[in-house]
């Protein structure tokens, strides 16, 4: 069977998805699972069209301060404006792994 990202794992995860042209569902759906995953340490989402919902911040924010194993985030060349990276900001500061 399958995994996915959201299952309980015992291994860390490198998940690498920069320039795919990872848009506003993608971005969302990928978000929406990483909520509860505590195995990802390395998340490169770099140079995709993500929106700038702040809702799908906020689920950024949650899933920065539930991961406590995340050492690399790279959202560079993403457009994301003045609103969304505060919204990241907070979820940074609750996260000391980063």
């Amino acid at each position: 069977t399958s995994k996915t990202f959201s299952e309980p794992q015992n291994e860390t995860l490198e998940i690498e998805l920069h320039h795919n042209n990872i848009g506003a569902e993608g971005f969302s759906k990928l978000l929406f699972s990483l909520k509860t995953n505590n195995s990802v340490k390395y998340l490169d989402m770099s140079r995709n069209p993500v929106s700038n919902d702040l809702n799908q911040f906020k689920m950024m924010q949650h899933f920065l301060l539930g991961n406590k194993i995340l050492e690399v985030l790279n959202l560079s060349g993403c457009g994301i404006k003045e609103k969304a990276a505060e919204i990241i900001g907070r979820g940074l500061r609750g996260n000391r792994n980063l």
